[in-house]
């Protein structure tokens, strides 16, 4: 696939920018359950977290594994997608990732945004 100077160019910028966004995931995941380990008041009353259950924590983490998990993936593809540039399928799963990163991020915010950007 072949692309203007220009566009290459754009698309290596807004694909390091998905990447550094999906590295401070992967950095600021696991520090965040530490924090909740260790002090899961805090998470208790803003999440409204139902400690009656046998294995609530694990209701809290389980997204933090999810997301972990797939912003290691995707940082892997991007990087790797970046390394061999002639690769077809890991080009395309960039473009994949990235654009549509870039298609979900503005309706998430929205969706933040009506519910009063509360937790």
């Amino acid at each position: 696939m072949y692309l203007p100077k220009a566009l290459r160019i754009v698309d290596i910028i807004i694909s390091t920018l998905v990447g550094l966004y999906f590295l401070g995931i992967v950095i600021a995941l696991p520090l965040d359950a530490i924090n909740f380990l260790n002090e899961p008041d805090d998470y208790v009353r803003a999440h409204h977290l139902d400690t009656t259950l046998e294995i609530w924590q694990f209701y809290y983490l389980r997204y933090s594994i999810l997301l972990f998990t797939m912003g290691l993936m995707t940082l892997i593809t991007i990087l790797l997608s970046l390394r061999y540039p002639h690769h077809r399928v890991l080009r395309i799963s960039r473009l994949i990732l990235v654009y549509g990163f870039v298609i979900v991020i503005p309706i998430v915010f929205y969706k933040w945004y009506l519910n009063g950007f509360n937790h």
